[in-house]
C-alpha cells in the first residue's frame, strides 16, 4: 500500500495524470482482488503485487475505463463487466493542482494573484520589469519570473491543466505571448483587451499562420461580464470565469 501512495505523491509532484483504482466487490472469479488498489498511468498499471491485475480481459477493459476517467477528471464508482463476471470499482482521478500563470504584473495581475492565493492555486507571474515582477507585490510562495515573456513561457512550459491569463501592458506583449502559446492545449487561456483590439490582433495572427480554431478558444475579452471596472473587480471577473470552467467544464 505504501508503494501506491508514494507513487501518487510522485505523480502529483511531476504533474502526471492517472487514476487510483480500488476494488470494492466482485463476483467469485475476482474475489482475491477485493480491497486491492492499483494506479493507472498512460504508461500502464502499477500495483503492490504485479500479478493482481494481470487478467487480460480485465486489464483491457480497465484500461479503457481509466482513460475515460482521466479525460473526464471526475470520481466514479462503477461495476465493470469482464466477460460474464463483474468487478465493483472506485475510480479516483489523480489530477495535479493546476497552476495559474499570469503574464503581466500590472494592477490587474496583482489583484488576480491575491484572489488566486485565497483559492490556494499554485501561482506563477511574469513580467520583464523588475519593479513589477517583485515579491513585495505578490502573495507568499508565488513563483516570480522577471524575463522576456517568450523566454519565460519556455521556462514555465504550460501544461494542459494550467490556466493562463494574459494581462500585459500592451498589444506588442500580448502578441508575443499568444504567438508563444499558440497550439498549446491548456485548461484556460484568456486575454485582456477591447473587442476591437482583440479582433485586430487575432486577424494579424491568423494571417501569420496561427490556427484560427485555437484562437477561438482564447477568452477575449477576458472574464465574466459583471460590469467590472477596477483592477480588483476585473480580477474577480477573471477568476469567476476560470472557476466556472474548472468546476463545471463550461
Amino acid at each position: 500500500m505504501l508503494k501506491i501512495y508514494r507513487t501518487v505523491l510522485k505523480m502529483l509532484m511531476n504533474n502526471e495524470k492517472g487514476v487510483l483504482v480500488t476494488v470494492v466487490d466482485s463476483t467469485p472469479s475476482f474475489e482475491e482482488l477485493k480491497g486491492k488498489r492499483c494506479i493507472f498511468k498512460e504508461s500502464g498499471f502499477l500495483s503492490d503485487n504485479d500479478k493482481d491485475f494481470n487478467d487480460e480481459l480485465l486489464f483491457a477493459n480497465l484500461q479503457k475505463l481509466c482513460l475515460k476517467i482521466m479525460d473526464e477528471g471526475k470520481f466514479r464508482r462503477e461495476k465493470l463487466k469482464v466477460g460474464d463476471e463483474w468487478i465493483d470499482l472506485m475510480l479516483e482521478p489523480i489530477l495535479p493542482m493546476p497552476r495559474l500563470i499570469i503574464l503581466g504584473c500590472g494592477y490587474v495581475g496583482q489583484a488576480l494573484a491575491q484572489i488566486a492565493y485565497l483559492l490556494e492555486l499554485p501561482l506563477v507571474v511574469v513580467d520583464d520589469r523588475s519593479d513589477f515582477a517583485n515579491k513585495t507585490l505578490f502573495p507568499p510562495k508565488t513563483r516570480i519570473i522577471c524575463d522576456d515573456f517568450s523566454r519565460a513561457i519556455e521556462v514555465i512550459d504550460p501544461k494542459e491543466n494550467d490556466f493562463v491569463v494574459i494581462v500585459t501592458r500592451g498589444h506588442k506583449y500580448d502578441r508575443i505571448c499568444l504567438e508563444k502559446l499558440a497550439g498549446k492545449k491548456l485548461a484556460y487561456i484568456g486575454m485582456i483587451g477591447s473587442r476591437r483590439r482583440v479582433r485586430e490582433l487575432f486577424s494579424e495572427l491568423i494571417k501569420e499562420g496561427v490556427d484560427s480554431e485555437w484562437l477561438s478558444k482564447v477568452h477575449a475579452p477576458i472574464g465574466l461580464d459583471i460590469g467590472a471596472e477596477t483592477p480588483a473587480e476585473i480580477g474577480v471577473s477573471i477568476m469567476a470565469e476560470i472557476i466556472q470552467i474548472w468546476r463545471k467544464g463550461a
